[in-house]
């Protein structure tokens, strides 16, 4: 019976020690959420992002101010890289532009600031000078009204916006009649005056085509060509040249 005895003690040690083992490895296992929390939190990296985008901002504002348009556009474009969702960078984008001279993407970036804040009367009222400034006079005045609308107690847009727009219209017409009056005599005239040549019978002057006109026969009796001497040609160069006082 001997024979048959097993030692199961050594076994029980074994899966102990093993189980020891799996739990020392689970312990030692970095989990999900551990993993997670040693990057930087997302709510710290937007904030980091504003703030920068609030300097460049005042950065751009300041330059501005300065008159130095292009590197405060350059300062707004990084702005707009970091907070796309603002509005208020792309109108300030849209004023610094028209002071350039860059009338287009002075109305894509006032036109941007609309779709991002509609209900922003300033947006509006941007929109609006920079349409003026690329001829959409009918199109800005709906732009101003628009603003008004929005913000009553700004009498900027009406006195200095909206009336002016309208002036401007007005003076559109005005030319546009004149214009219209100018080609409609000058039309008129052409007309009197043909009415006058007719009458009085003055004919304009047509050129005058030789029809079954007769070669000129040379020397040797055959037709003359472009560039022949005829003798017609050599009497009147003869005579000529006795008129001047001798032969040439």
């Amino acid at each position: 019976m001997e024979g048959f005895f097993k030692w199961t003690k050594k076994r029980k040690v074994a899966k102990c020690a093993a189980q020891f083992t799996d739990d020392a490895d689970e312990k030692n296992e970095v989990t999900t959420d551990d993993w997670r929390s040693l990057l930087p939190h997302k709510r710290i990296m937007l904030e980091d992002s504003i703030s920068k985008s609030n300097r460049l901002i005042n950065e751009g504002i300041s330059l501005a101010e300065k008159e130095r348009y292009w590197e405060a556009n350059s300062k707004f474009k990084e702005a707009a890289a970091l907070t796309p969702r603002v509005a208020k960078i792309y109108e300030m984008q849209a004023q610094v532009l028209l002071e350039l001279g860059e009338v287009f993407p002075a109305v894509q970036a006032a036109e941007t600031a609309v779709m991002i804040e509609p209900l922003w009367a300033e947006a509006h009222q941007t929109v609006g000078r920079s349409q003026i400034s690329i001829g959409e006079i009918e199109i800005a005045l709906k732009s101003f009204s628009r603003a008004y609308h929005l913000d009553p107690s700004n009498k900027e847009i009406y006195e200095e916006d909206i009336c002016y727009t309208k002036e401007l219209i007005k003076e559109k017409a005005r030319l546009e009649k004149l214009s219209s009056q100018k080609d409609d005599t000058t039309s008129l005239c052409a007309v009197c005056c043909t009415k006058v040549e007719h009458k009085a019978g003055i004919e304009k002057p047509v050129t005058k085509q030789t029809v079954n006109a007769q070669p000129v026969e040379t020397c040797n009796g055959q037709p003359a060509t472009e560039g022949s001497i005829t003798d017609q040609t050599v009497a009147n160069n003869l005579a000529n040249s006795m008129s001047n006082g001798g032969l040439t």
